[in-house]
């Protein structure tokens, strides 16, 4: 005879729903620390994916006044732009809100809207862009992360 409790399914069910869905800040931590700022990263190194429009004569001029290589990298004089947006711990201008079931990446720098959407001077060139693969990224963390966590739930139940 082989006897299935109902109240046992029911109460994994909720440890999974509670450990899982409702307090997904641990998984959306994991992408964003293994998808979101590689793919951030890449953008800048590749100068855009797509390609960013390549500077100015007179930018160049500017950049080479201030001691700055002419032309490349392209968004990275200084740096803080490409830190503000890819580190989470304290960056200034950085912004990483981490919540239950939310994660918000952004940048407060005052130059960054403009230089990721261009103002009709400064041409647009997107740094906050995910990829097609960056999806698929994604998925292969959703998956290893709610594998560990059922898996964990698993050993839990059999004690």
């Amino acid at each position: 005879m082989i006897t299935i409790e109902g109240a046992n399914i029911q109460g994994i069910l909720k440890r999974i729903q509670d450990e899982i869905i409702f307090n997904s800040s641990e998984l959306l931590d994991q992408i964003g620390e293994l998808v979101v700022f590689p793919s951030i990263i890449k953008n800048f190194e590749d100068e855009g994916r797509p390609r960013w429009a390549d500077l100015t004569a007179r930018t160049n001029r500017e950049r080479k006044a201030q001691g700055y290589s002419e032309a490349h990298p392209i968004l990275e004089r200084t740096g803080d732009l490409k830190s503000s947006s890819t580190e989470k711990n304290g960056f200034p201008g950085g912004n990483y809100d981490l919540q239950k079931t939310v994660l918000t990446i952004s940048n407060y720098l005052e130059k960054a809207p403009v230089l990721h959407f261009g103002d009709g001077l400064v041409p647009a060139r997107p740094f906050f862009l995910l990829q097609d693969e960056d999806t698929k990224k994604a998925d292969d963390v959703v998956k290893k992360y709610v594998d560990m966590k059922l898996e964990k739930i698993a050993l839990q139940e059999t004690r």
